[in-house]
């Protein structure tokens, strides 16, 4: 498969970046993944405590992301 080069903007800071990947998902999840990480919520509890703190449940859709 050939590959492109991609723009990729970190909208809360304008910050750009240019990868070379062969889809715009690849692109993403390569940049997601130096900055982010991602762990399954273990337990109820845990979900409770974290909601608790003000951090909101993101559900995907297929139109949105939509805070629930």
């Amino acid at each position: 498969m050939k590959s492109r080069l991609y723009k990729i903007t970190e909208t809360a800071t304008g910050k750009l970046r240019i990868v070379e990947a062969t889809n715009a998902a690849q692109a993403m999840k390569h940049v997601a993944e130096t900055t982010h990480t991602c762990a399954v919520v273990t337990s109820t509890s845990e979900a409770a405590r974290l909601v608790q703190s003000g951090i909101k449940v993101e559900s995907i859709g297929n139109e949105t992301n939509t805070a629930v």
